[in-house]
């Protein structure tokens, strides 16, 4: 009796991509910049950098502080500072020690929570802006500012994250920031301009990151502030808080309050496609996958270069429903833009052969081994894949390079017994289906395949013994292996 191969292919764990890996991939990643120059000490920042630092004050109709914050040179006579930290005021001055300059806004950015503003006579050396882009997470930086009032004060830390936003990437950073830091400097080891420090308190979080050096360099390129007064609510960027507390919810699994969350920051602001892929993410944590795909088809939508990682969450949610055609439509497209993600290659295959496509699953996994030759689930893939289209050598040799790769896989010493079996090679079956048990002893198609070959040998005793076994750890295929092998 020859019996039909008794594989289940090896479904790779599916990863869900957030949109910081997503988003990332607009671009090319830019290289960290090398410094050759030695990084100067802390005290030796300090002095250089201090002196580009200020704080500024917002004034109401009276006369009267109303709140404090700090302050950025850019250029001569002119500073940059966090919006929020001039709302509350109808004029403005910067400090430092004794000395005071009145103050007027000459340029407003309210998406970015960005204010520029000019002192007559105020003299400070600019500061020199580095690009986000070339920033990497683990970087040492300094941030000065003026926390509650207390004028240039130095903290240190490092970047601890990276999120993208507005096609730039805001500083996620452990140096202390407080309220009076808000407007304050992000300095990188070399003393260059990273980004503008602010901080948030939002929700019973505290919310410490910069915004890149690139969208201050861009604020003076805007319109004049002309007649409009700094008043008013920020949508883009309090949705970028929202969307941040998000993340923060999704690292903790706390599903549903990042569902909040990233709904609030739609909300705000209805074409913030990372907030759109990231909702999906955390649909699709909760195994709500019907809408984690509306959720990822609204992100390719709005920026379909957004990246692999959204058109590869979109397969695995279809796959989930049992959309394979989809899946295999959404992975293609991810292949599209990235003809080397093995990932994708890997769960067309899957798509494929649920559909009954072995051929093409076959030429899947294919794809994924020349990609990653050492991919031992890739090669389990294939040998189960050329099992089920009755290719009998050919599944042999790749369970064999299966094994090879990785020795105690109980599926691939099973997959090589079925095919040794449908092969006519009983002796070495039974030796592939024993090492198969000897890896996991309740593996219960193993067991199975174990007493089709003891029938072929015509061991009765031996296939008692099966039966038996098969009782205690499947009673169903215990049943199913009385008729069809017992029996006869």
């Amino acid at each position: 009796m020859v019996f039909r191969i008794l594989a289940r292919f090896i479904v790779v764990g599916f990863i869900l991509y957030s949109s910081n890996l997503c988003s990332r991939a607009l671009r090319t990643q830019a290289q960290t910049q090398k410094q050759k120059e030695a990084a100067p000490s802390p005290q030796e920042l300090y002095e250089r950098l201090s002196a580009s630092v200020f704080i500024v004050e917002s004034l109401d109709a009276a006369g009267t502080v109303v709140s404090k914050g700090s302050a950025v040179a850019v250029a001569r006579g002119e500073v940059v500072t966090n919006r929020h930290v001039i709302e509350d005021g109808v004029s403005w001055r910067l400090k430092r020690g004794n000395n005071t300059w009145p103050a007027t806004i000459t340029h407003l950015d309210p998406d970015h929570d960005l204010c520029q503003l000019k002192a007559e006579g105020l003299a400070a050396p600019p500061v020199t802006v580095r690009s986000s882009e070339t920033l990497a997470v683990g970087e040492r930086v300094y941030a000065i500012g003026s926390p509650e009032g207390l004028e240039l004060t130095l903290s240190e830390g490092l970047i601890s994250g990276l999120r993208e936003f507005e096609k730039a990437r805001i500083i996620q950073t452990s140096a202390a920031i407080s309220p009076g830091s808000s407007g304050g400097g992000l300095f990188d080891a070399q003393g260059h301009f990273i980004g503008i420090t602010t901080f948030y308190i939002k929700e019973g979080q505290n919310l410490n990151f910069a915004l890149p050096g690139e969208w201050v360099s861009a604020l003076a390129k805007r319109e004049s502030a002309g007649k409009n007064g700094p008043k008013g609510e920020s949508p883009a960027s309090q949705a970028f808080v929202w969307f941040e507390l998000g993340n923060r919810a999704q690292d903790a699994r706390a599903y549903e309050r990042a569902i909040r969350a990233f709904q609030k920051a739609i909300q705000l602001k209805s074409d913030f496609a990372p907030a759109w892929c990231d909702l999906g993410v955390a649909y699709a944590d909760l195994d709500r996958n019907a809408d984690a795909i509306k959720a990822y088809q609204e992100c390719v939508r709005l920026e379909p270069l957004l990246g692999v990682g959204a058109w590869y969450n979109l397969a695995i949610a279809y796959s989930k429903l049992g959309r394979y055609d989809d899946a295999i439509k959404a992975d293609q497209e991810a292949i599209r833009m990235k003809p080397d993600d093995s990932d994708a290659w890997n769960n067309i295959g899957n798509a494929c052969d649920s559909l009954g496509r072995t051929a093409d699953a076959s030429k899947a996994y294919q794809e994924v081994i020349r990609l990653k030759p050492d991919d031992s689930s890739a090669w389990a893939n294939l040998c189960a894949a050329y099992g089920k289209s009755e290719r009998y050598p050919q599944a042999i040799k790749a369970c064999q390079e299966a094994i090879r790769l990785k020795p105690d896989d109980a599926d691939s010493w099973h997959n090589l017994c079925a095919g040794h079996a449908n092969s006519g090679h009983n002796a070495d079956a039974i030796k592939a289906c024993q090492e198969a048990i000897r890896l996991r002893p309740d593996f219960a198609l193993a067991w199975y395949g174990l007493g089709v070959c003891y029938e072929q040998q015509g061991d009765r005793s031996k296939v008692t013994q099966v039966y038996e076994k098969l009782k205690q750890v499947n009673p169903e295929l215990a049943d199913q292996f009385f008729r069809e092998v017992v029996l006869p």
